[in-house]
């Protein structure tokens, strides 16, 4: 049986002999080198967490290693999607108007008034997490700031965002 100084030893050279691999294999699928070097350490992160964890040994750890990159992949663009449809749907503004007059004026200051009054509402915790986040720190320094695992922040963001816009279309519609 192996001891944990021969799995540390099996995961260090899992990373230094896969590392530029899956550098190379994100940046393929067209991901940005800030968020494939992101990826690539959640994979290492996982088999770390696998090797401090009470699992089983792994028989083949290379097929697990890119298995965990593919699965992190496959995530990764699902959270893009969520991400997408959250922040950058907004039925309710044209993108295409660049016009500046009053009435657009007016509509304007009343939707920030209307987010303003909207993140005010919201409980401490969140009005903190959105305010961070609007004050431009990323979702990995909210969570560490606050001690929340990055998804919770990412989860409270989604669900902040998504109650706004029903607060703007609602009094838009109205």
């Amino acid at each position: 049986m192996a001891t944990v100084t021969d799995a540390r030893q099996l995961t260090e050279e899992l990373i230094t002999e896969n590392r530029d691999g899956l550098l190379a294999f994100f940046l393929g699928k067209g991901l940005q080198r800030a968020d494939a070097e992101d990826l690539a350490q959640g994979v290492f992160v996982r088999a770390v967490q696998w090797v401090q964890g009470d699992n089983k040994p792994l028989h083949n750890p290379k097929a697990w290693l890119w298995t965990t990159a593919k699965n992190l992949l496959i995530d990764y663009w699902k959270h893009r999607e969520v991400q997408r449809k959250t922040f950058e749907e907004t039925p309710h503004i044209d993108r295409s108007v660049t016009s500046t007059s009053s009435n657009d004026l007016f509509l304007n200051s009343r939707t920030v008034e209307m987010v303003r009054n909207g993140v005010n509402s919201l409980s401490p915790l969140r009005r903190a997490v959105v305010v961070s986040w609007m004050e431009g720190f990323t979702q990995k320094e909210i969570a560490a700031k606050m001690s929340l695992s990055q998804r919770t922040v990412q989860r409270r963001l989604i669900a902040v965002c998504q109650q706004l816009r029903e607060q703007i279309q609602n009094s838009h519609s109205e």
